[in-house]
Formats: C-alpha cells, sequence, structure tokens
C-alpha cells in the first residue's frame, strides 16, 4: 500500500472555480432566426451539398491563386525577419444575416480553432477557409463579422492527392493550430486533400490594421483594394493531413498523413553556402561514407528538405504528432500516434534509422457508449518534458484521490524490471468536477445578462499601424533563389529525389510508397536503446478514445491512466430524463470519442485535453517520490477539473453537438499596445504578465462558452483558478 499518510485529506492545492462561464450562441452572432437553419444542418448527413460556398464568398470573393504557381520549384527557406507584407481587403459585410445565413463547420476533424499567443486573434476553420476574429472578454466573445478571411485556393498537385476522406469536397481543413516558427508565430492549417498552408500573424496583423485604416479614411480613399494575406508556405503531402506540429528552436514543420507517413518540412536556415548534389553519386565512397555526408549535408540546412518517415503497414492513419528534443534543445524525433493506438518513434536526420514502435498497450477490445465492441483507438500524442510535472508531497496532491483508489496494472511482460501501471477510472465525484467554493454560487452570464452590468461590450484597443521596431520586412519565404531547389530525402533509406512533374508525384505516391514501407523494420520500444537524455527528460501523453494516459520513456517507469474521463454522454439534466433528443448525425460516439484535442500552457503548468464529446479536462502534471502498492510513483498527472461544469450542464449550456475546437491563450493586458497580448516593456515593470487566461470552447453550432484561467497562491499554496 501507499507510504503516504496523508492521502486521506483534501489538502492538495485544487481548482478554484470561479462564478463566470460566459456563453455566446448562435443566435448572439447571427441573428434570432438563424436556429432553425442550424438545427436541419447539423442533422444532415456527411454527404450533404448544403455548404453554400458563397456563405465564404459573400465575406471576401478573392482566394489566393498565385500561391500555386512554381509551388514545387520554389526552395522555401527561413529567414527570421522575412514574411509576407501584403494586407489584403476582406469584405466588411456582416453575418449577422436574418436569412440564416451562417458558415458551416467541416465534420468530424481534428482541433479547429486556434488562439495567437502574441495578437489579439482568434482562428476558426470553416470548410476550406481560416476566419479570423479580435475575440472579447464577454459577452460578445466574437463579434458577428470576422476581420479576415483567409482563402487559399488547392495547390496543383491537391487533385492528385490519394485517400481523401471526403471526396466530395476535400480542400476542407482536418487540423489548425499556431505556434512559433522560430522568432515568428504563424497559423498552420491542413487540409483533406493533403495539402498545407501557413501564414505568418503579423502578416495578417498587418493586413487588419490596413483595412480598419481605410475604413476610417474618406469615402474616396475605401475604393483602395488592399490585397489578401498569401501564405509564405503552401504544399502537399500527397493524401489526407491530419498531425501538424511546428518547432520554434528548429524551425521545423511536421505533418502527418493518411500514407502512414510524416513529412517534416526542413527550411533552409543559409542564404549562401555550398549544396552538396553529388553524394550519393560517387561511387568510390563507401555506403557508410555516403550516409554520414548524407546526413552532415541533411543537418546543415543549407537547402530545404522534405524529409519522409513512413510507418510501414505495421501503422495506420496519424491523427496527432509531437516533437522530441535533444540535449540542446534541437528537434531529434517525431513521435506519432496512429489510430490503432501504437505510438511511433520517428529519427528525423539519422540516415537509417529504422522507426521505434510501441505498441498498444490499452485494453481492447474497448466498449464504447454504444455498447459495441471496437478496437483501441489512438488520437492525441503530447511530449512532456520534465521541467512541465510540478512537485508534490502525498498521493492526494499527485494523483487527486486516495491511493485507495488507485488500482495496480501488471507491468509489460517484454520489458524486464518494469513496474505496474496505476489505473484510475474516473467518476464525476471523484475529483473536483462537483466542487465549487463555498462562499460563491456558479454564474452563467450570457449577453443579456451582462449587458446591465458592462453598458457596452468592451472591445480591446486597436492601433492603426504596427510600431516602427515591429514593421514587416519587405523580403518574404516566397521571394526565394531558384538555384537551390528543395529536395526530398527518406533518412530510412538515404534516397533522394524531387518532385517537379506530376509523373515524379505520381511515382512517388505509388510505387515510391509500396517501396518506402517494405523498407521499414520497425523496432520494438522494449529493444530499442534510447539516450538517457530521452528516457530522463520526457514522458508522452496519450489520448484514445476516453482514456488518458502518461507513459514514460523510460521503459521501467510505471504508467498512470486516467480511465472513462471524457466519455460521449448527454448533458445531465437529459441523463435524468426518459426523454431523449435526436442527435445530430456526427454525435455520436464513433465520431466523438477520440480525446485528440491537447494544448499545453507552461506558464499555468496545465495541459488541457479536449474531445468532440463536448468536454474538456484540466491536467496538472505532478512528480512524487511516494509509492502504491510498493510501485514507485515518479511522474504522474492528476484532473484538476472537467469542464463544462455540473452547474452549466445541468443548465444545458453545453449543446447537443460535436465539440470543434478548443483554444487558449493570455487575456490582453489593459496596456498592450494595438493588437498584441502583451504590455510594452514600461508597462510591464513590477507587475507579472500573463496573470490571466482565457479557454474558449467552440462547438458545431457555433455556441461558445469562455472561461478565464489563473494559478494563485491563496494561503501559500499553488492553486489553478477558473473565473
Amino acid at each position: 500500500m501507499a507510504s503516504d499518510s496523508a492521502d486521506t485529506q483534501e489538502v492538495y492545492p485544487e481548482v478554484y472555480v470561479g462564478p463566470n462561464c460566459y456563453v455566446q450562441t448562435a443566435e448572439d452572432r447571427f441573428g434570432p432566426k438563424v436556429r432553425p437553419g442550424i438545427r436541419s444542418w447539423l442533422m444532415q448527413g456527411f454527404d450533404t451539398d448544403d455548404w453554400a460556398d458563397l456563405d465564404f464568398q459573400e465575406f471576401n470573393s478573392e482566394t489566393d491563386e498565385d500561391t500555386d504557381e512554381g509551388l514545387f520549384d520554389d526552395d522555401y527557406s527561413y529567414e527570421e525577419e522575412s514574411f509576407d507584407s501584403s494586407a489584403g481587403d476582406a469584405s466588411d459585410n456582416s453575418s449577422n444575416s436574418p436569412n440564416g445565413n451562417f458558415p458551416r463547420i467541416a465534420s468530424a476533424r481534428n482541433n479547429l480553432t486556434a488562439l495567437s499567443q502574441h495578437f489579439n486573434l482568434y482562428f476558426v476553420a470553416y470548410g476550406s477557409c481560416i476566419y479570423v476574429y479580435q475575440p472579447r472578454r464577454g459577452p460578445q466573445i466574437l463579434p458577428s463579422s470576422p476581420s479576415a478571411i483567409l482563402s487559399p485556393s488547392a495547390s496543383q498537385f491537391a487533385s492528385l492527392c490519394r485517400q481523401s476522406v471526403f471526396s466530395n469536397r476535400p480542400h476542407q481543413i482536418n487540423h489548425l493550430i499556431v505556434g512559433d516558427l522560430g522568432n515568428l508565430e504563424i497559423v498552420l492549417a491542413a487540409y483533406d486533400d493533403g495539402d498545407v498552408v501557413a501564414y505568418y500573424s503579423e502578416t495578417i496583423v498587418s493586413y487588419i490594421e490596413a483595412n480598419e485604416a481605410k475604413n476610417r479614411s474618406p469615402t474616396k480613399a475605401r475604393r483602395r483594394s488592399i490585397p489578401v494575406p498569401k501564405p509564405f508556405f503552401h504544399d502537399n503531402v500527397q493524401s489526407t493531413a491530419w498531425g501538424i506540429a511546428i518547432h520554434k528552436q528548429s524551425r521545423l514543420i511536421a505533418v502527418s498523413s493518411n500514407q502512414y507517413e510524416v513529412t517534416v518540412f526542413a527550411f533552409a536556415l543559409r542564404r549562401n553556402g555550398a549544396v552538396n548534389d553529388s553524394i550519393s553519386q560517387r561511387p568510390s565512397a563507401s555506403t557508410d561514407q555516403k550516409n554520414q555526408e548524407l546526413q552532415s549535408d541533411l543537418r546543415s540546412r543549407n537547402r530545404t528538405w522534405r524529409i519522409v518517415m513512413n510507418l510501414s503497414s505495421k501503422g495506420h492513419n496519424i491523427p496527432n504528432i509531437s516533437f522530441l528534443d535533444d540535449e540542446h534543445g534541437e528537434a531529434e524525433k517525431v513521435v506519432a500516434i496512429d489510430i490503432w493506438a501504437n505510438v511511433w518513434l520517428l529519427d528525423i536526420w539519422t540516415i537509417g534509422a529504422q522507426p521505434i514502435m510501441l505498441r498498444n498497450q490499452m485494453d481492447a477490445p474497448y466498449l464504447h457508449a454504444e455498447n459495441t465492441w471496437r478496437r483501441a483507438e489512438g488520437w492525441g500524442i503530447m511530449v512532456l518534458p520534465d521541467s512541465a510535472f510540478r512537485p508534490t508531497d502525498n498521493i492526494r496532491e499527485c494523483l487527486g484521490l486516495p491511493a485507495k483508489e488507485v488500482a495496480l496494472r501488471p507491468p509489460p511482460d517484454d520489458i524486464p524490471d518494469a513496474k505496474g501501471g496505476l489505473d484510475i477510472t474516473y467518476t464525476d465525484d471523484s475529483f473536483g468536477y462537483e466542487h465549487v467554493d463555498e462562499d460563491e454560487d456558479t454564474m452563467v452570464q450570457t449577453d443579456d445578462e451582462l449587458a446591465s452590468e458592462c453598458g457596452a461590450v468592451s472591445e480591446f484597443p486597436v492601433s492603426s499601424s504596427l510600431s516602427p521596431d515591429e514593421s514587416l520586412p519587405e523580403e518574404s519565404l516566397e521571394k526565394l533563389d531558384d538555384s537551390r531547389l528543395a529536395r526530398v530525402i527518406v533518412p530510412l533509406s538515404g534516397e533522394i529525389t524531387t518532385l517537379e512533374t506530376e509523373e515524379d508525384w505520381t511515382s512517388f505516391s505509388t510505387n515510391g510508397l509500396v517501396k518506402r514501407r517494405r523498407a521499414v523494420r520497425p523496432i520494438a520500444f522494449a529493444d530499442a536503446e534510447l539516450s538517457p537524455h530521452l528516457t530522463k527528460n520526457f514522458h508522452l501523453l496519450i489520448g484514445n478514445p476516453t482514456d488518458i494516459r502518461l507513459r514514460p520513456l523510460k521503459k521501467t517507469m510505471s504508467t498512470v491512466d486516467f480511465r472513462h474521463l471524457l466519455p460521449h454522454q448527454p448533458p445531465l439534466k437529459l441523463s435524468n430524463t426518459n426523454y431523449l433528443p435526436s442527435f445530430p448525425y456526427d454525435f455520436s460516439s464513433h465520431y466523438t470519442e477520440r480525446v485528440s484535442m491537447l494544448l499545453r500552457v507552461p506558464e499555468l503548468n496545465l495541459v488541457i485535453a479536449g474531445s468532440p464529446t463536448g468536454r474538456v479536462a484540466l491536467l496538472t502534471p505532478t512528480s512524487s517520490q511516494k509509492h502504491i502498492h510498493e510501485v514507485p510513483v515518479r511522474r504522474a498527472f492528476r484532473v484538476d477539473r472537467v469542464l463544462p461544469r455540473r452547474e452549466e450542464e445541468e443548465r444545458m449550456l453545453r449543446p447537443l453537438c460535436s465539440l470543434i475546437g478548443v483554444a487558449c491563450s493570455p487575456v490582453p493586458h489593459m496596456r498592450a499596445p494595438g493588437m498584441r497580448l502583451a504590455p510594452s516593456a514600461g508597462a510591464r515593470a513590477g507587475q507579472s504578465w500573463p496573470a490571466l487566461w482565457r479557454l474558449i470552447l467552440h462547438y458545431k453550432d457555433h455556441t461558445l462558452l469562455m472561461y478565464e484561467l489563473a494559478r494563485s497562491r491563496p494561503g501559500g499554496e499553488d492553486e489553478l483558478m477558473i473565473f
């Protein structure tokens, strides 16, 4: 049993739930007549033609046709100061339409929303377009009209994409994220037709500010057309693109596809330098020598590389990926999870390195909410550094419940000296789900309720232009030296090729794909030799249909599983009645039970795990020196809160449809200049920022729920607060 005498006391710093849940409905954004249209659309099937592409064109009729030219002729490179300075004109028409007009959201996708971490920008994928809003604190979380609409057209090779999930309308966004590429933030989108598109956030800010300046000008100046922002990066991965990841320090973009492959785009970092094109053509060199020289050339980043890594036929579709770093903070591997719940460690730079396969260890088959059996599935993956884990003093603080409620799972047979795993079955009463501060009632605030308090909607200030030191540079990644063409490399075999013609493209995605799969001989995780740096400093957070697992890379450390954390279930009020309304076609456990949305907020020591079921779990990674059943608990996590809270569930604030996006960012500082979130250096003096974070849950019927999060130290203890 546990050697923790204090685990029966509720002494750990748990979630404090404040009074406010900001709610915005579709009627708040699009008008009172929109509900019947939304309900009718939600109940239609996947193959419906009721997408009304004019809904998108109504706001912005201009698309980015220029990005298709020379898509595979240019050598994309990365420069710290280069991004597209073009600004564009989005129509100022409001989407508050009395005839029920509203943007449609694609079904059965990954996370489709994101908040900028540097600017007051909220991105949401509607079909093939990225709508950009300037969010408010409340009550009107999003304005009725977007500040920008990004409409990248399909690439010239998108029509050759294999295995689109929705072939009748393949150019739809599957996944959307934001992240820093070097010192510049980008928004990155993956499409069902294999396209991958990236924009610089600062380019979008410049565009919005130019539009606002134009709208403040005399009538004649308003006729001036401002060009639509173009992506600095537009490529294709030959099959439906799902998982996407951005590496700040190494300046990499990784994309997974339904070819059971991960493609890493490694941008050229040097404008000058020799490029060795003859390594593979030198007959006098040994294979080892060729591989060493090729590996050196690959790491030098003198050219842009398209690095392709295959899982073999033992793998499957890859919904999510994450980077794993070396001791210098550079990307070393890509960690991928396939839908069979296998985890793969793919070496980016080493020629001839076979992938490492961590075979699914979850219980299979899996009984899901509709009482039918299906095999275990993998949906989410996140690499957690050791710095993410907060030290704790007892088991209750570490896991969120007493040791007596933790079951022990037998250790795997293939790993000597492995410890048993810890199994925790989640119930609403086990953790902080029902906890509300004794002195405060939970308060749900809607537009009408807040109007009298706020007087008017408080918008964050927007300046007309960037400050001089933030001006956009003239050069972008679209203006590159044609002498250094991007090359494709398969690190496992050392194969180098190009994708310049349709013939090249077809060959690489058919016969070439078969060849790549046959060459893979995965190494079992039990037999793999990982560096001490990796085993000591990194752990994997894995999302399955309803469960979340923490898997250390050190083989002998115990795993931690929280079972049935985010199952498919109707709101609590409906669960207590005999009446169940009809649900949308995609609001069933088959489509919703997938913990696929994982966000990390390092400043809060917090991981946000979201599921299309409509709920999110707030997790705190923890460390401990305690034992349970003689099993050491070194790294774990606790569930601090599941949102929406019980009171909000009883009020039916969670709609009867899928959650399509989860986004989190700092709340803009009151002294932040322009559209930035952070205050200037002078305004920040003597203050800690960010102090407050906002979490937005976006549902398919356009309902938005917003919470505000913070960590404070009441009574000397850290505490995650939800306002």
